[in-house]
């Protein structure tokens, strides 16, 4: 008995142009599919490492536009409260000049009573939003 093996090169010629075609299409559906012109090293090894750097660096000015945006955030915290405490202080010296004139003789208890409510009030409001008040002494007594 003969053993005849027969080679088929058209055919094995198709296969590999199939195979090449196949990788080509993956390839192509990847880069369609991912929207990236760079998907892996084998892409562009060079092209890959500048994006990853520019990923890098735009996470960082991320964090740096949030930080600048927390910092804004307090900024205009402490703004509102030094708008409340100078009105405070207005009120505060108001009261201060009633107080001193000759006419308010009979009411200065009043007076100082809405005064030390007022100083409370400053310091509460410096308290609660963080404001330093230790080398202050708004008490007058």
């Amino acid at each position: 008995m003969s053993f005849s093996v027969v080679t088929n090169l058209s055919s094995l010629n198709a296969e590999a142009q199939l195979d090449k075609t196949g990788f080509g299409l993956q390839q192509t559906l990847t880069r369609l599919s991912s929207g990236l012109r760079i998907n892996s090293a084998s892409d562009d090894a060079a092209g890959l490492a500048v994006a990853n750097r520019f990923r890098m660096d735009n996470a960082g000015l991320h964090v740096g536009i949030r930080s600048a945006n927390d910092a804004v955030s307090r900024l205009q915290i402490e703004d509102g409260t030094a708008n409340n405490i100078s009105s405070l202080l207005d009120r505060a010296l108001t009261l201060a000049a009633q107080a001193a004139s000759t006419t308010f003789l009979g009411s200065r208890a009043t007076l100082d009573t809405e005064f030390q409510s007022v100083l409370s009030e400053i310091t509460r409001e410096a308290t609660s939003s963080g404001l330093e008040t230790s080398n202050t002494n708004l008490n007058t007594r």
